[in-house]
């Protein structure tokens, strides 16, 4: 049985999660996410997932039960997304303006940075990828079949950088990917996006990610972060 994970992200939310850092706070998606995740449910229509797995925040759950109803996901906590602090609901605009030294600090990418009031990277770099030892596992998956994840922007590219930094990722040339190569804060991951990867030998294979061919006229873009 072959064995496959994909990740996907959570619709658009009334709190705009296509312009804001809402990462701890828990806003519920809007109309055009919900139609968003059910464009996701048609594209995952013929492809035989086994389970689901999202997070405590209901812009998760909410995408998760719309794309795939026939499933009660499983809910992981450490799979949530990284709690922005001060700047929670803020556009990167805002938080330029609010703390423009911390913000000049977050563009360095440095790991040990910290979101005033809220996560470092590093913590929420340790959270993630103890989530991917229990529940995806890296050199030997801990699962069988096709699981799906619905999840958050950092969440899905903090997953993928955690099977990058293990050293056993391979792009679709078939090279492995090493250590940094994906920078995660520009790696794009939009709103109902979904990434693929399958397991072969000891490494997973990336065969796609952030696809959104399926959303159409459904496409919203993320505002680029401000310079």
């Amino acid at each position: 049985m072959t064995t496959t994970l994909l990740l996907i992200r959570h619709g658009e939310t009334t709190g705009e999660s296509s312009i804001r850092l809402n990462g701890s706070t828990d806003v519920p998606l809007s109309e055009l996410g919900r139609a968003q995740m059910a464009a996701v449910g048609t594209h995952l229509a013929t492809i035989d997932v086994s389970d689901v797995l999202t997070t405590p925040l209901q812009r998760a759950r909410e995408s998760a039960l719309i794309a795939l109803p026939r499933f009660q996901p499983l809910t992981v906590e450490g799979l949530r997304e990284i709690d922005f602090g001060r700047w929670e609901r803020l556009t990167y605009a805002e938080a330029k303006a609010l703390d423009p030294e911390r913000y000049d600090e977050m563009l360095l990418g440095q790991p040990d940075f910290g979101f005033p009031g809220g996560e470092t990277r590093a913590g929420f770099s340790a959270r993630v990828a103890f989530a991917v030892t229990t529940w995806i596992g890296t050199s030997a998956p801990r699962f069988r079949g096709t699981r799906a994840i619905v999840a958050h922007k950092g969440t899905v590219k903090m997953i993928r950088m955690s099977l990058e930094l293990a050293g056993v990722l391979r792009d679709p040339s078939g090279s492995t990917v090493s250590e940094g190569m994906s920078a995660p804060a520009i790696t794009p991951c939009h709103l109902g996006s979904v990434s693929e990867f399958i397991f072969s030998g000891s490494r997973w294979d990336l065969v796609r990610w952030d696809d959104t061919r399926h959303l159409g006229e459904l496409f919203q873009p993320d505002h680029p972060i401000t310079r």
